[in-house]
């Protein structure tokens, strides 16, 4: 019995010792795989039905088929397929698109916002969370963010996601 862990994503050698990739190899050998890329954390099932919908995810789980980079794009779990050479460049230019001139506090908030308010069993629990972090940024970074918009600049924020998130956060985020 050989176990192989498709989740790598460095080369790694095949049973010949050629350099190749984990999902190469599962092809080659006709390997069915169950497609744990899916399961993107200890509630990876619940996230997962969330990016590409309940159909589609229960379609790539009982197919238990390697998912290919071409299918992984049009269901929606990747934003897109680039060359191996390429990928952290792009990678790179993502997260500066999710980073630069934005607050750290207010991008955490919002990320948890999307995942936990969507689970929320009323519109009014979603509601009050949102108001509590609005109150909270905009007597923090919302005020920088605020006057650099006013004076026309990027602005300098200086919460840290680490640290400053409001004192809600830890109960709700439970």
């Amino acid at each position: 019995f050989r176990e192989l862990l498709v989740d790598v994503l460095d080369d790694i050698r095949d049973f010949d010792g050629n350099m190749t990739s984990a999902s190469e190899i599962a092809e080659r050998y006709g390997a069915d795989l169950m497609p744990t890329l899916l399961f993107l954390a200890p509630n990876g099932a619940e996230a997962a039905a969330r990016i590409v919908g309940i159909s589609t995810g229960l379609e790539w789980v009982y197919s238990a088929e390697i998912l290919k980079p071409d299918v992984a794009l049009a269901g929606g779990l990747v934003k897109a397929v680039v060359p191996a050479d390429q990928l952290l460049d792009e990678a790179m230019k993502l997260a500066r698109k999710f980073s630069d001139n934005r607050s750290p506090v207010a991008v955490a908030l919002a990320r948890q916002m999307l995942y936990r308010n969507a689970a929320a069993t009323h519109p009014l629990e979603a509601h009050k969370v949102d108001s509590l972090a609005m109150f909270y940024t905009s007597i923090g970074d919302g005020k920088e963010g605020v006057r650099a918009f006013l004076e026309k600049r990027d602005p300098a924020f200086t919460a840290s996601a680490a640290t400053d998130l409001p004192p809600f956060y830890d109960d709700w985020a439970k």
